[in-house]
């Protein structure tokens, strides 16, 4: 009853990430303010965040700016009221949102270098639960070498390096963090539900 529960219910995940491996961690540096929630993937608007994509369009991911536009203006927004972490900029997306399918959205980055064999790295991200959601849902990040093909409603051959529970904050940004080694020539980083 659990599992078919979280299938029924809508989460949505803001995240602000924080390394020196990630490019833009804090989706400060852009090229346009977000006019509105993202329609599609044509025009992706999370790409306005410089280095920021979405590896499984037709699902859309949401930039939030001060300056965005209907739905996506920073602290309040279509999904509830939050102050950016830091800065005045961060990503939200639907972990999990319960449909006739599953369906869930993911951002990728690549990092400023491949990732070494055998060395350890930290990762870590700070999430907020949005206001308007009703559960929270498991959040990771899976590094890959090159940038990752995943669906939008299934996941094949996709295993995180760095899982977290349930993001259940809907007040206050909270660090998430995890170490894990790396096999060596990730080049990006895809945040979102994996399970």
């Amino acid at each position: 009853l659990h599992v078919i529960f979280l299938f029924l219910v809508s989460h949505y995940t803001i995240a602000q990430c924080s390394g020196n491996l990630v490019l833009n961690p804090s989706f400060e540096t852009f090229t346009t303010c977000p006019p509105d929630i993202n329609p599609s993937c044509s025009p992706d608007y999370v790409t306005y965040a410089t280095s920021w994509t979405t590896t499984n369009c037709p699902c859309s991911p949401d930039y939030f700016r001060t300056c965005g536009g209907v739905g996506v203006d920073i602290p309040a927004n279509n999904f509830g009221n939050q102050a950016a972490n830091t800065g005045s900029a961060y990503m939200g997306a639907f972990t999990l949102a319960g449909m006739a399918v599953e369906y869930r959205e993911l951002i990728s980055v690549p990092l400023l270098s491949p990732l070494v064999a055998g060395t350890s790295y930290t990762f870590e991200m700070y999430v907020s639960l949005s206001d308007e959601s009703v559960h929270g849902s498991a959040i990771a990040a899976y590094f890959s070498v090159g940038l990752p093909s995943i669906g939008c409603f299934t996941l094949t051959g996709v295993t995180p390096q760095v899982s977290f529970g349930a993001v259940t904050n809907k007040t206050n940004w909270v660090l998430v963090s995890s170490n894990f080694i790396a096999a060596g020539g990730e080049s990006h980083v895809t945040i979102g539900n994996f399970l």
